[in-house]
Parts: C-alpha cells; structure tokens; sequence
C-alpha cells in the first residue's frame, strides 16, 4: 500500500497499492430508520432490512428480514409494506406475506431521483424533484375505474411552489412547499380539502394517526401545531 485516504464524512477509507490498484473499503453502513406505528425499519447491512415488531410482552416476535436487492438510499415502512429506494427506482415487499412469500417483490421507476417515500395501507406518496407522484402500492382495478389510482403533484404551472416534504396517513396525503403552502388532500374524494399559506418554506410535516392535527417545521427552524379542523395555527 503505497497511500490511504479516508473520506470527509468518515465512511470509506480508500487505498492505494504499489500496483496501482484503488481498494475501497466502507466502514459504516447510512443509517437508514423507518417507523410506523410499533414497526421499526432499520437497514442492517448493504442490502438488508430488518423489521422490528414493538410490543410489551416479554416474548417478543422475530423479527422479519428483507433481502433489499439494491444498496437502497431510502427506507420506508407502512402498515403493511416496506419500501426502499436508490436513485429512480423503488422496490416495495408485503410484510403481512408468509416468510415464503417475503422474497417477491414489486418495482417501480419515478422521473428522477427518489428524496423520500411515505406508505399508508393502500397508498405511497413518492417526492423526487419538487414534485409527489401518489399511487397505488398494488393495482386496484376498482381504483383505476375510479379515477384514483395515480396523481402527481404539482405541475409546472403550479403557484404553489416547489414540493419540500409530506406526509400521508390512512386518509389524507400533506405536503408542504418552499412557498409556504400546506395542502390537505382527502384520498376518499381524491380532492384538496383544505390549504394553509404561511409566511414562509415548509421544511417537515408530521402527522397524527388519523391525519387530523399536524406539526410543521418552517425555514426557520420555528415549529407549529395546526389543526385544518378548527384552521388554527399554534407555534
């Protein structure tokens, strides 16, 4: 070995050998955590995912375990599915199939690259270059005759800005904009609902289980309670 160099953020340490060959030897894993009720998601190697089923009994269940395929930059977990995601292509598994049913898996490619994915038991919500596309995780033939299998928000000739992050309970898909806007979009009609327009950037938004009540962060850093019921803003 002729040089060795580390990388800035500590992860990969690179050799050279007298030969000129480059060995590149990764020393910690990203640290990926997804949950969602009392199921916890945590990539555990390269290319596997552990889930994690929380309960208070002293047995505790096995955990389930997901050979990813890929070397995925995105976890999420939902009620009922896992997803995980590198660059423009997702790959979903059934967690509630049989141990033997675990290994097949459905797939799915996006315009760009993935920034995050939010599941609920029928639906994911994909964010890649200031847009959401929502859609069905399984085909729906009732859905698709509906109308409500597919949508992508939002387009460019939208005001309402570039999308920065969302969230989606079993009943309503939220996202936040650069620009300041909060939508409310209720699944069951496939319909905006409600709208809030605040003074500026939405960073995060968290939601109850039932999609109700929302915490939101701005650029600021500043955090606030909303409630689209009522329309009240708390910070």
């Amino acid at each position: 070995v002729s040089s060795i160099e580390w990388s800035a953020d500590g992860t990969m340490l690179a050799a050279v050998t007298h030969s000129g060959n480059v060995l590149i030897y990764l020393a910690e894993i990203p640290k990926l955590i997804s949950v969602c009720g009392n199921k916890i998601a945590i990539l555990s190697s390269l290319t596997e995912v552990i889930v994690h089923l929380y309960t208070l009994d002293k047995d505790k269940p096995e955990p389930q375990i997901i050979h990813t395929i890929i070397e995925p930059s995105i976890l999420a977990i939902g009620p009922q599915h896992v997803a995980v995601a590198l660059n423009n292509r997702a790959l979903f598994w059934n967690l509630s199939a049989g141990q033997s049913d675990r290994s097949i898996h459905f797939e799915r490619d996006y315009l760009s690259t993935v920034e995050s994915i939010r599941l609920n038991e029928t639906y994911a919500s994909v964010l890649f270059d200031g847009r959401i596309q929502l859609h069905t995780i399984k085909t729906d033939p009732a859905l698709i005759k509906d109308g409500k299998d597919s949508k992508i928000f939002s387009d460019s000739g939208s005001t309402e800005g570039k999308i920065t992050c969302h969230a989606l309970s079993s009943d309503f898909l939220v996202y936040g904009t650069d620009m300041g806007k909060i939508v409310n979009f209720y699944l069951e009609v496939f319909n905006h609902s409600t709208e809030l327009s605040h003074t500026t950037g939405i960073k995060q938004i968290f939601l109850d289980d039932n999609g109700t009540i929302m915490c939101f962060f701005d650029e600021k850093q500043n955090a606030y309670v909303y409630d689209p019921v009522n329309e009240s803003t708390t910070q």
